[in-house]
């Protein structure tokens, strides 16, 4: 089940929207960004060996791969497609970002109002989450994390980071 809102979009309920999103909205989306994953293969790996135009942009690059490593316990050496979309998607994203500025600026500026606003993300992750304990997800993320090493000793680091000052 997916909660989404005060509804629940199930098996059960909506069997032709779940059917439409789980067995065929899915696999098109992975066949597409795979496909164009590999049209871009040479720029990828140009680029991961040359540097970014933005350094940004290699940044990112890392944060994501950071991110895909928190399931490699999952794929465990074979294949999987959860793991080739968040690989495929890093490196259409990354050089779509790299390569047109319009883009870049926009993303940056998204990232900027999620962090001013993470309070009310945090707010609605929380409500009536019967099926998943988000506490819990993000403190093994957490935890299993190297960055996060001076928090476990002692230190002062904080999830998520605080907002900026004076920004409402």
């Amino acid at each position: 089940m997916v909660f989404e809102g005060h509804k629940l979009l199930s098996k059960e309920k909506d069997k032709d929207q779940w059917t439409l999103l789980h067995k065929i909205g899915k696999r098109i989306i992975r066949k597409t960004i795979s496909f164009v994953a590999k049209q871009l293969a040479k720029t990828i790996e140009r680029k991961k060996r040359e540097g970014w135009i933005y350094p940004e942009i290699g940044l990112l690059y890392l944060n994501l791969n950071e991110l895909i490593s928190k399931d490699a316990w999952k794929w465990d050496g074979h294949a999987d497609w959860d793991a080739d979309l968040w690989l495929n998607a890093r490196d259409v994203l990354c050089v779509l970002l790299d390569e047109d500025s319009y883009y870049t600026l926009r993303f940056f500026y998204l990232l900027e109002i999620l962090h001013r606003d993470y309070e009310k993300y945090n707010i609605e992750m929380h409500k009536n989450r019967a099926y998943w304990n988000w506490d819990e997800i993000f403190k093994a993320l957490i935890e299993s994390d190297p960055h996060w090493a001076n928090k476990r000793s002692g230190g002062t680091s904080t999830f998520p980071p605080p907002p900026p000052q004076g920004k409402n």
